[in-house]
């Protein structure tokens, strides 16, 4: 009998593939922990900006501070007023933190899209009570997330345009719900719509991975050269072992923190192409007559591959935090 634990609950009954009715629940509950991640990365970038503005004299709080990048001209880690009316080189670093909204409710949807997935998997000619359900679930996260990403005015407008992935999916929902879970008319309409939700869900995951370049990589790129230089002025500054050992293994956690970050980006985009490529198959299957016993067997073969992609979403919201784009916990 496959089992699914998900991390972190040891004391959870495991889910079985047997029972379709639990692809909803594993599929709410890894959206949730992956979705729980970014609550916690918003707030500890919070605090590493609030300790980079408290511990250095020069930075005064604000939408944004401009970083020297040249530190042979001055030891200070932000411009005066002076050097940037005089032109003096530097970058601009906000501090305001990243809005994890946008990318809580694409995790939220992921979960949804598993658990569809799931009971798409064990469909059967009769009605599927559970199966309404769960495009429900897809139907709900979808609206959640063209509500978070319809105010925010920096994303590109085709994502939650009229012809957007997001509308398309809802489109798709639309039309799975009208068949009311009757197991005929589900495989009819999977087959119809099929290319349009492998498209919508191929341009998500490339928006997740456009977000990973801004949230984590600019971010990390802009900040990278003034980590290293207060790093290094506050070592020369130092003598006490333990106060430099305390600098070092602040930047040396800076970086797995951000390389955490980076990996949950990854690990979404991911599985939203491992999601088309599982929704192929079952594409491929409602066009197939397989025998009684091959459908079985698919079924099953089904449920295990979607309970992975579940608990792959899950280790989301059990990886290292992030958190800490900022700098300040590189000053003592």
């Amino acid at each position: 009998m496959l089992v699914l634990l998900l991390p972190g609950c040891a004391t959870r009954q495991a889910v079985l593939v047997t029972d379709t009715r639990e692809f909803v629940t594993a599929g709410r509950e890894a959206g949730d922990r992956a979705a729980s991640f970014f609550d916690e990365a918003h707030r500890r970038q919070l605090e590493a900006n609030a300790i980079l503005v408290a511990s250095e004299p020069s930075c005064l709080w604000g939408p944004a501070i401009e970083l020297r990048t040249d530190f042979t001209a001055g030891d200070s880690l932000c411009l005066s007023d002076a050097e940037l009316a005089a032109g003096a080189p530097s970058t601009t670093y906000s501090l305001r933190p990243i809005d994890p909204r946008a990318a809580k409710g694409a995790m939220q949807l992921i979960g949804a899209l598993g658990a569809y997935l799931g009971e798409l998997s064990q469909l059967t000619p009769e009605t599927e009570p559970q199966f309404t359900v769960a495009v429900s679930d897809a139907a709900n996260a979808l609206d959640l997330l063209a509500s978070l990403l319809a105010p925010a005015g920096d994303e590109p407008p085709d994502l939650v345009g009229a012809a957007g992935p997001v509308a398309e999916l809802a489109d798709y929902f639309a039309a799975i719900a009208q068949t009311r879970g009757q197991g005929d008319a589900v495989a009819r309409t999977v087959r119809e719509r099929g290319p349009a939700f492998d498209r919508a869900v191929i341009a998500l995951a490339a928006q997740m991975q456009a977000w990973r370049i801004g949230v984590v990589g600019t971010a990390d790129q802009v900040a990278a050269n003034a980590q290293l230089q207060v790093a290094n002025r506050n070592l020369a500054q130092l003598q006490d072992f333990e106060a430099r050992r305390a600098v070092l293994l602040q930047l040396i956690e800076q970086g797995e923190q951000q390389s955490a970050a980076a990996a949950a980006y990854d690990e979404a985009a991911a599985l939203l192409r491992d999601i088309t490529a599982q929704h192929a198959g079952l594409v491929q299957l409602a066009g197939n007559q397989p025998t009684s016993e091959q459908q079985l067997r698919i079924r099953r073969e089904g449920g295990r591959q979607v309970l992975g992609l579940l608990d792959r979403l899950a280790r989301i919201g059990a990886s290292p935090l992030p958190g800490l784009l900022g700098i300040g916990t590189l000053l003592p």
